[in-house]
């Protein structure tokens, strides 16, 4: 199983539209992608921080929901206008699950 994690810092002002927006546009849309398991989104109010952390059931499946074509560079294209700054990804191999 991998992970993609999603750092990223909303506008104050615009925190809840930017947690709103990551259930209605990258849950939902995650919920339709090949090898989809999960999706958890951390906040921290009082630092103004978003961590999305998504699960995927092969490399493979990660890498497809992210190509040019796929759900999340069009998702992040549009959750931008939420954010400070650009948001970062990165991937990991998930080790370890408890469910």
């Amino acid at each position: 199983m991998y992970a993609r994690v999603t750092n990223a810092q909303p506008q104050a002002e615009r925190f809840d539209d930017a947690v709103n927006s990551v259930e209605t546009v990258f849950m939902a849309a995650a919920r339709e992608q090949r090898g989809y398991k999960g999706f958890l989104l951390l906040t921290d109010r009082q630092t103004q921080r978003l961590l999305g952390i998504s699960l995927w059931e092969s490399e493979q499946d990660l890498r497809n929901s992210a190509n040019s074509s796929g759900y999340y560079q069009s998702g992040i294209a549009a959750f931008a206008k939420f954010l400070v700054s650009p948001a970062e990804t990165s991937t990991f191999e998930v080790s370890l699950r408890d469910v």
